[in-house]
């Protein structure tokens, strides 16, 4: 079954989030997509698949985005107007980059804090199906993880609060 399409105030900031985070060039690069559509296959919501294939490898392998669903909606009226405003979780798992701890973390933290920022320069630009960000706040990390699954593989990651109106 294909995913409908965004037509409602609670699920367009979904997909304007998606655009948003698929035009960053820093996650192009970090996920190997040549272009939007490609980083849009590592972008997932509400949650991602975690099953196994055949040589015990994720199906969804890392690097991944993960948007949770909105904790937060309000629709309300200013003059004339309605006017939405929300937040949603935007969460990132990433294999460590480099031989030790501190160039690990430093590489986490290079990377996605470019990711970010790009992101909040597009929804600064206006222009394109851009999520407008009014605020990014850092939730959990960036850091180490460890799934819950018997595996036990590490990987890195933060949680974003992404607000929006």
């Amino acid at each position: 079954m294909a995913v409908p399409a965004a037509n409602s105030s609670l699920s367009r900031p979904i997909e304007a989030l998606v655009n948003t985070l698929a035009d960053s060039a820093t996650f192009r690069s970090l996920v190997g997509a040549v272009d939007a559509d490609g980083a849009k296959t590592k972008i997932f919501y509400p949650a991602v698949d975690d099953s196994l294939d055949s040589s015990d490898n994720l199906i969804n392998g890392r690097p991944r985005a993960i948007i949770n669903p909105p904790t937060s909606w309000m629709k309300s009226r200013l003059g004339g107007d309605y006017q939405c405003v929300g937040n949603v979780w935007l969460s990132f798992e990433i294999d460590p980059i480099g031989d030790t701890f501190e160039e690990q973390a430093m590489n986490l933290c290079n990377t996605l804090g470019a990711i970010i920022d790009e992101m909040w320069d597009l929804a600064e630009s206006r222009s394109g199906p851009y999520l407008n960000i009014v605020e990014i706040a850092l939730a959990d990390g960036p850091g180490p993880n460890t799934p819950e699954n018997d595996r036990g593989e590490s990987f890195q990651g933060a949680i974003y609060s992404i607000g929006w109106q």
